[in-house]
Parts: structure tokens; sequence; C-alpha cells
């Protein structure tokens, strides 16, 4: 192998070791803007067309206008470094007024333009006390629009969990950051390699 063949091999190395950083936040909140339940195509079969029909009536009678649900996948998140920080920053793009919901697998995360702690407890409530998402999602659209304050309350938003589960035992941000670890050190280990199998056919070394 060349130098020049070994030092394109290690730089495609890096690149597949580094997670993909796709601006996920910009165009979910695209989405968001021209509907206002939003399931990503991989994760479909969980909130079917019928059912999100049913989800946005919910929206239309009780709250209108005002809620946002966006259903990702659950890498989604870890690409963004945890379900908080991806739901700021998707409301940080829309700049919608109202409560932004973001599902991801057993995950739910609130965005608030009034503060949160209003909401957050019957959100929860709703979660764990249906089986299915459209009977969770109904159920956290009526509490939502039961504490809404309106626009009269807007200006104190915040940020807050929407439910109550942890998957597998480590939070959206411990995992990005084992997956980026991951990647250093395997970037680390192929730079290692490279620099002893060039060293090795350095004319020093045939000496």
């Amino acid at each position: 192998m060349t130098r020049r063949a070994a030092l394109m091999a290690v730089t495609a190395a890096l690149i597949l070791a580094a997670p993909a950083r796709a601006d996920d936040a910009g165009r979910l909140a695209v989405d968001l803007r021209a509907d206002d339940v939003h399931v990503e195509p991989g994760v479909a079969a969980r909130l079917p067309p019928g059912a999100r029909a049913q989800v946005r009536q919910g929206i239309a009678d009780r709250d209108p206008g005002r809620i946002r649900i966006v259903v990702v996948a659950p890498d989604v998140p870890r690409r963004a470094g945890g379900i908080n920080l991806l739901a700021d920053a998707i409301g940080a793009r829309l700049r919608a007024k109202g409560t932004l919901l973001v599902v991801a697998g057993r995950n739910w995360w609130l965005n608030t333009s009034y503060p949160p702690a209003r909401v957050t407890a019957a959100v929860q409530h709703a979660a764990d006390s249906q089986r299915d998402l459209r009977a969770q999602l109904l159920a956290a659209v009526a509490s939502i629009g039961a504490v809404d304050p309106g626009p009269a309350g807007d200006g104190a938003g915040g940020s807050a969990p929407g439910s109550r589960r942890v998957s597998g035992g480590l939070s959206e941000g411990a995992r990005s950051v084992i997956v980026v670890a991951a990647g250093a050190g395997i970037a680390a280990l192929l730079a290692a390699l490279l620099f002893l199998g060039l060293r090795r056919g350095s004319p020093a070394s045939r000496r």
C-alpha cells in the first residue's frame, strides 16, 4: 500500500467512525410548519395515517394552532446529543407559540412558550396511562389543551421531560458520548497502525 493510499484509507475510516451530524432539527421544523403532527417514515407504523388524523383533529378541537407533535426514530435525538437538545433546536428553528412534543421511542420531551410546569405532569400521566401511541397522544393533547394559558401566557417558555421513561438505562446524551468516544478510539487505533506500517516501510527501518 502506498503512503497516499494509506492516508486515503484512514481519512475514509475517520469519516465513517464519526456520528452523522445532519441538521435534523431544521428539517423537522420545516415538516412541522406544514403538518402539526409529523411522523418520520421510518417509524410510520407507530402512528398510522388514520391515527394521525385523529390526533390532528384533537389538536383542532382542544388547542388549535398551539400544539405540534413530531415522532422520530431513537437515532435522531442521539445525533443531536439527546432528545432535550433536539426538542430545543427544533423549537428555536420553528419559533411557534404553544407546545412542541417530541417523541422518540419511549422518550418524550416538551418545549413550550409558557412555563412547562403547567403541563409536564399531565403529559407524563398521559404517556404512562395509555398503551398505544394514538391513545397516549390524544390524552396528551387533551391535557395540554386544558392548561395552555394561550397567547397571554407566552413569554416564559421552557423545556421539560414529557415522560418518566428511560430507554436502556442510559440517557440519549450518554449514548451519544459513548458513540463519539468509540469513534475516536477507532480513529486513534487506525492512525497508530498506519504510522507503524509507514515506519516499517521507510528506508530507515530497513537498515
